[in-house]
């Protein structure tokens, strides 16, 4: 949950006896968690070679990682860009001049799987800070189901995982207390402009 904007601001009272200053005071708050297997979109807000960075305007701690993006898929340093390099099975060895280029453009919309959620609590204990994450992801249902599951007869399934604690030193970056990890490896997911 996280403050959104102000609505209306009244003007201010000051309390006979008191001579505090009160506000009547209207605003938006968004609460925002996602399912996991839940389609978003949002816009491509960075680029590195780990991944895309993707603001929804209101959140922006969602993450694709390179190997959740169409494949294959290269990252081009210079122009700080990751590139899927569609292959078209119709056509006869074509060349790699040939092949389609689709680029992932900062500041492009972008429809994505939430494929896992990550909680994060940092505390103050007697050994220093410590960090303590909680994930839900989507298993295979062999992790789920165990061996005698097929892929075929079961979708994905949601998982909850616990990691261990992780020390902080002062310098260490807080996590985020949500993170969204995201994946465009299906069809109909990607860049908006791809699909229209």
């Amino acid at each position: 949950m996280a403050f959104f904007d102000f609505e209306e601001l009244a003007p201010g009272f000051i309390y006979p006896a008191d001579g505090n200053a009160r506000y009547d005071v209207s605003f938006r708050l968004v609460a925002f968690r996602p399912f996991v297997g839940e389609v978003l979109t949002g816009r491509v807000s960075g680029a590195n070679p780990e991944g895309l960075k993707v603001s929804l305007t209101f959140f922006e701690d969602v993450v694709i990682p390179g190997h959740f993006l169409q494949q294959p898929s290269e990252y081009r340093r210079e122009e700080n860009l990751w590139v899927w390099k569609y292959e078209n099975d119709d056509e006869d060895g074509g060349d790699e001049d040939d092949q389609n280029q689709f680029a992932f453009h900062i500041g492009e919309q972008i429809r994505f799987r939430v494929r896992s959620l990550s909680f994060t609590q940092v505390r103050s204990t007697l050994r220093g800070r410590q960090a303590m994450t909680t994930s839900t992801l989507l298993e295979p249902p062999s992790a789920v189901l165990g061996a005698k599951a097929k892929e075929e007869d079961v979708p994905l399934a949601p998982v909850r995982k616990r990691s261990s604690s992780v020390d902080l030193t002062r310098n260490d970056q807080e996590p985020p207390i949500m993170q969204v990890i995201g994946l465009v490896n299906e069809d109909g997911l990607g860049l908006l402009s791809w699909w229209t």
